[in-house]
């Protein structure tokens, strides 16, 4: 038996093979829907796949993305990437924005100094889904915020490769300067607001088998460059490169080892101080990753055990480093002071100079194990059941002209009992099934009994008779299998007839 069924974070697919006896040997090929509603599944949340983060047009971040998904609210509309190269505040079903959960491949990357941010960016083209938790989430997060789950590709038996190139520009796209802010001094006479100068992205990926069905490697590059113009006619550019890169082991069929490494530089110029204030270039910020004090490239650094004991028993085992360090660089000298004019709305001088290190390292642990195992006890047995049916009719065709009318009376009665019956006793478990008798009933257990009029009439329009409508009204009486008596049987026999 093959079936093929799609799993996605934070869901449990239950799996029910039935076993038969061996008959003709032929191939029965079976598609069917998985069910819409899981009867296990507790809180609310969302799934964007693959050819969803491909086909869906917005811009090409994870924070627009959240903008579509039901029950979250974000600060801020991002139009084609207006506002990308920044993180928006998000928050749902009444949850603080701060108790916000990010993990990237099933390690937590939550910013603890700006906690309910995300520490880092990402390479849009990377993803194979993001799931996302409204509420309800389980133990395995540590608030009762949103959950933001991102999950990078992973190679296959199957060579994969693509490559992208991206273009949004101001002169692909039309003005639409409100009346209230025509002439506004801000603008310093420009006819536009904010708006997109520039945004291009590059990228490629690459991923397959190095040895079939043993070991696979996937990795992607792409480079984001925005460029746009704020209100007050400052430049903001942000440029993010990103790497991925992926190897997965299968060291034995119940084992799988996997190596990750990410890396997302952003580096920003143009960052405002003073939000919305008229700042020389001297004051304006850089601000990029800085390099992992240890020596290896800054990044996250990932290693990840999956162990399969037996159906029952599952263990993920993790271990990382991350180094989530940045700086502010300021462009100008750092002798001069700095200076915020709030009667002006300016800023003066050369801003702070700031480079925290804010390396994190992860060892982590978690397992599975069913504590709901049944086992079903069967029996064989002899079941007898029998059904009686009756039915009467009478009809009739009354014809006058071009009209023709069909009246009819029908009647159908039915009864239906259960037979004495046995069972033997289940030869494994006597003690837990033992034999069984059942006497039957001495009356029909079904009573049914039904009139259904029929009608029906012909008119003929035209003399040719070329032109002829039908109409009909007909109540059906709707049978009752005979077997139904066993389910209004007490105890044994209603157990033996779905047996």
């Amino acid at each position: 038996m093959v079936r093929e069924i799609e799993v996605v974070t934070g869901e449990n697919v239950e799996l029910t093979f039935t076993m038969a006896v061996r008959g003709v040997d032929e191939t029965v090929t079976v598609t069917a829907e998985s069910p819409l509603v899981s009867t296990r599944k507790r809180g609310t949340s969302t799934t964007m796949t693959t050819e969803e983060l491909e086909r869906v047009p917005t811009a090409r971040d994870p924070w627009a993305v959240l903008r579509m998904v039901p029950g979250v609210l974000v600060d801020r509309v991002n139009i084609a990437g207006n506002e990308s190269g920044a993180q928006g505040e998000i928050t749902a079903k009444g949850a603080d924005r701060r108790d916000n959960t990010w993990s990237l491949d099933g390690l937590v990357v939550t910013d603890m100094a700006a906690t309910g941010a995300s520490t880092t960016y990402f390479d849009y083209g990377a993803f194979d889904e993001i799931h996302v938790t409204t509420g309800g989430t389980d133990l395995k997060i540590q608030s009762g915020g949103l959950g933001i789950h991102l999950t990078t590709r992973r190679g296959t038996n199957a060579f994969r490769g693509s490559a992208r190139a991206l273009l949004s520009h101001d002169k692909l796209s039309s003005g639409n300067l409100p009346a209230e802010l025509q002439d506004d001094p801000r603008l310093q006479g420009s006819d536009k607001a904010d708006h997109i100068q520039q945004i291009d992205e590059f990228g490629f990926e690459l991923g397959g088998p190095i040895l079939k069905d043993r070991l696979w490697f996937y990795g992607t590059w792409g480079r984001q460059d925005i460029r746009l113009v704020r209100l007050n006619q400052t430049s903001d550019r942000t440029v993010i490169p990103a790497y991925n890169l992926k190897l997965n082991w299968q060291a034995t069929p119940g084992t799988m080892v996997s190596a990750f490494y990410f890396k997302a530089d952003k580096q920003k110029w143009g960052r405002p101080v003073v939000p919305g204030a008229n700042q020389a270039d001297s004051v304006l910020t850089d601000q990029r990753y800085a390099a992992t004090p240890g020596g290896l490239p800054g990044g996250l650094w990932k290693l990840q055990l999956d162990r399969t004991f037996s159906p029952n028993l599952f263990v993920s085992a993790i271990v990382s480093y991350f180094d989530m360090g940045f700086g502010f660089y300021p462009r100008g000298s750092r002798d001069q002071s700095y200076t915020v004019d709030y009667s002006r709305n300016e800023a003066l001088g050369t801003s702070l100079d700031a480079r925290p290190l804010r390396p994190d390292t992860t060892a982590r642990a978690d397992g599975s194990s069913p504590t709901d195992t049944v086992a079903q006890l069967l029996r064989d047995s002899t079941l007898s059941y029998r059904g009686r049916y009756w039915s009467a009719y009478l009809g009739d065709l009354l014809s006058r002209g071009r009209l023709s009318v069909n009246l009819g009376l029908r009647w159908d009665g039915q009864g239906s009992r259960n037979l004495p019956g046995e069972a033997r006793a289940n030869a494994s478990f006597p003690g837990v099934l033992p034999a069984a008798r059942w006497e039957g009933n001495e009356k029909d257990l079904v009573k049914w009994s039904e009139v259904s009029p029929r009608a029906g009439l012909s008119l003929v329009l035209d003399e040719g008779r070329k032109t002829v409508v039908r109409a009909s009204y007909a109540w059906y009486a709707q049978q009752l299998p005979a077997w139904y008596a066993a389910n209004e049987s007490p105890g044994l026999a209603g157990y033996l007839a779905y047996a």
